[in-house]
């Protein structure tokens, strides 16, 4: 049983990330993306909302840009605190 249904736009497969020193990219895997956006700490309130503003914040620092809105959904099933 899973407690958490995470729902992603296609844009979760627009997200490339540099490579080498010659200004070359590759794409990020959407479960590399997926993995990063189901790594909540806490399920309270708006989690999603916080989960995924992090995430964007984590991947432009790394180098990381999407070519594509990205858009996501998620419901909590488990009990929260």
């Amino acid at each position: 049983m899973f407690d958490l249904v995470l729902v992603l736009s296609d844009g979760a497969s627009s997200f490339h990330r540099p490579v080498g020193d010659r200004g070359a990219t590759e794409s990020v895997p959407v479960s590399e993306v997926a993995a990063e956006m189901l790594a909540v700490k806490n399920y309270g309130g708006e989690f999603i909302t916080r989960r995924a503003k992090r995430f964007l914040k984590d991947a432009y620092a790394r180098g990381w840009y999407h070519d594509d809105d990205f858009s996501v959904a998620a419901i909590y099933m488990g009990d929260t605190p």
